[in-house]
């Protein structure tokens, strides 16, 4: 090998992506902090009504991943039954290949 020629180290690859992707999403990240700081000088000037809100937004988010939750256990256990139902079906078949 040359002197002249660089080997690229795949470690800076990564680097390279997480910096692509940070660039590329600049704006969400002053979206959010904007969002952060008003929120901060809001919970300063309204603490009251601050934790009532915070109250709700988490009722509503530990009902939705309860409904959530319950539909998926449901949805896990049907599948587990057709995958084993699909699983002795195929131990059934013969294996002369």
């Amino acid at each position: 090998m040359e002197n002249n020629q660089k080997v690229k180290n795949p470690t800076l690859g990564i680097f390279d992506y997480f910096i692509d992707s940070i660039t590329s999403s600049w704006w969400q990240i002053l979206l959010i902090g904007i969002l952060s700081l008003t929120f901060g000088i809001a919970t300063l000037v309204w603490p009251n009504i601050t934790i009532l809100v915070l109250a709700i937004i988490i009722a509503i988010f530990a009902i939705t991943f309860g409904i959530f939750g319950i539909a998926t256990a449901f949805k896990v256990k049907s599948l587990k039954n057709k995958y084993k139902k699909i699983k002795s079906d195929f131990d059934s078949l013969p294996y002369d290949f």
